[in-house]
């Protein structure tokens, strides 16, 4: 039995990833063993369905492909979670946190080639699109949580998705992150390697120049975004993040005041919990330049502040433990 990833199709070949659900599995006439369930294949059959190659990434705990990428040449990017540890037979990661997203390149022949990992210590990782681009390079993208999510050189903090772009030596070249409470659910790239996300969001969500507020839990968003181009991190909106101290903290913080807030008469602090649901909402006086909040009513955990001018808003996390 197989947990399926993802297929793609390339030159009449098709290409399938996915997860094995017990230590023995099957593929057209290869029959494998293992010392454990959940371990990864890639596998590519021709247009009559015979396999050509299958190769595998095992853990002692779990690894699971999410996606496959083809580029022009046929050569294979395949994007997934992992515990503990993953073996790619000349290669073996161990996790940094909970679980780690590995990304792995295989020639055309199935030939392992690198891999490479992304984490943060916190939380869990969830990589579950792989787009290939015109000039070779790919868009990762997917939710996680936590604190800070690295790849590479870059680090992200307290976001709910990313996209990111790497070249086909897995180098990372940038990250752009959705501030608020969004989830990434899918991801499609054009001829110019623009890209559209579609998830969905709980309370404030802030995209470029815009912020929408849900209506509920479990809002629907469609966003366009221009290419990613080879830069440092940025994120949707860098003037949106909120400066929040201590944090983590024990449930008591400050929040400055953005600057450009500094002559509204009305500004609005609502503060949700991780499913969405506003917990507190008030009105802040402009008589100083930072605003107290206090939580400790609530249950340890990560919430979202947003401050808001009724026009555009301002988003933070706050770690409570």
């Amino acid at each position: 039995d197989c947990n399926p990833g993802n297929i793609s199709i390339k030159n009449d070949n098709l290409y399938f990833s996915g997860t094995t659900l017990n230590d023995t599995i099957q593929i057209d006439t290869l029959v494998r063993t293992f010392s454990n369930s959940y371990n990864g294949f890639v596998a590519k059959f021709n247009e009559n369905l015979q396999m050509k190659w299958v190769t595998f990434a095992t853990s002692t705990n779990s690894s699971s492909p999410t996606d496959i990428g083809l580029d022009s040449l046929c050569n294979s990017y395949i994007v997934g979670q992992f515990r503990t540890n993953i073996n790619f037979g000349s290669l073996n990661l161990t996790t940094s946190g909970p679980g780690d997203l590995f990304i792995a390149k295989y020639d055309s022949n199935g030939i392992f080639q690198w891999a490479r990992q992304g984490y943060n210590t916190t939380g869990s990782v969830y990589p579950v699109f792989c787009k290939p681009l015109n000039n070779g390079d790919f868009y990762i993208a997917g939710p996680y949580d936590g604190t800070d999510l690295k790849f590479g050189t870059f680090t992200i903090s307290y976001v709910n998705a990313y996209v990111a772009r790497y070249d086909n030596a897995g180098n990372a070249l940038n990250v752009i992150t959705l501030p608020g409470s969004g989830y990434c659910e899918g991801l499609s790239v054009d001829t110019s390697d623009n890209f559209c996300i579609i998830g969905y969001f709980a309370g404030t969500l802030n995209i470029g120049a815009y912020s929408v507020t849900s209506h509920g839990f479990g809002d629907v968003y469609v966003a366009k975004h221009d290419m990613i181009t080879r830069e440092e991190l940025k994120s949707y909106n860098p003037n949106n993040g909120l400066v929040i101290y201590a944090n983590p903290n024990a449930g008591k913080c400050t929040i400055t005041i953005p600057n450009e807030f500094n002559t509204e008469t009305k500004l609005t602090l609502q503060i949700f919990d991780n499913t969405g649901h506003l917990l507190q909402q008030t009105p802040v006086e402009m008589m100083q330049d930072k605003v107290s909040v206090n939580i400790t009513a609530e249950a340890k955990g990560m919430y979202t502040a947003v401050l808001s001018n009724g026009v555009k808003s301002y988003t933070g996390k706050i770690i409570f433990e």
